[in-house]
């Protein structure tokens, strides 16, 4: 199966710990992912969408993830503490400078025991099925830290101070959609 074949070389570029929340093999016809090493942007990941799944499967897998997430978001919260929030189309595809708006902006008060997430909006830019509408975000793992040597990265000035780099891996479902998203962010 060619998705396969692309799905391994894709989990190559990656460390294997960080990977381990992802299936083996891609088990749905319905299927996409995006994987991006972009250490200028501070932008590493690798997103699978599955969809197409039946309700007793995503009961099944939503109640085994459930029990190891360290927490669950909604993806409708105000609050999200977003990896690159405020990366744009324009400014990732130019390679153009991210203007914050402010620093309070980024180190804002909600932030505050929150794990990072996704920019799932700016996977959406190659692949919509990465826009999330109504979905769970499961996150499983998230450390302060660099890297595990893969990437050179410097600080995020779009992260806040105890998260300027990092990862975060974990998984989104949207019910409503059939859909699972598998993800892992390094910035």
């Amino acid at each position: 199966m060619k998705s396969n074949d692309s799905y391994t070389q894709y989990k190559k570029m990656f460390s294997d710990s960080l990977l381990n929340h992802f299936p083996k093999e891609i088990e749905h016809i319905q299927n996409g992912m995006v994987a991006t090493t972009n250490e200028k942007k501070n932008d590493i990941g690798l997103l699978l969408f599955e969809s197409g799944l039946k309700d007793n499967e995503i009961d099944s897998f939503e109640k085994e993830i459930n029990s190891v997430a360290i927490a669950v978001y909604d993806s409708k919260k105000e609050c999200l503490l977003i990896v690159n929030r405020y990366e744009t189309q324009e400014t990732y595809e130019s390679y153009q400078t991210v203007i914050i708006p402010d620093s309070v902006s980024v180190e804002k008060d909600c932030y505050k025991g929150l794990y990072p997430i996704p920019n799932f909006k700016r996977f959406s830019y190659t692949n919509s099925e990465f826009d999330l509408k109504k979905a769970k975000i499961y996150v499983l793992e998230a450390k302060p830290q660099k890297g595990e040597g893969k990437f050179k990265l410097n600080p995020n000035n779009q992260m806040p101070n105890q998260w300027k780099n990092g990862y975060s891996r974990g998984i989104a479902i949207d019910k409503e959609e059939k859909t699972i998203i598998y993800w892992l962010v390094e910035w």
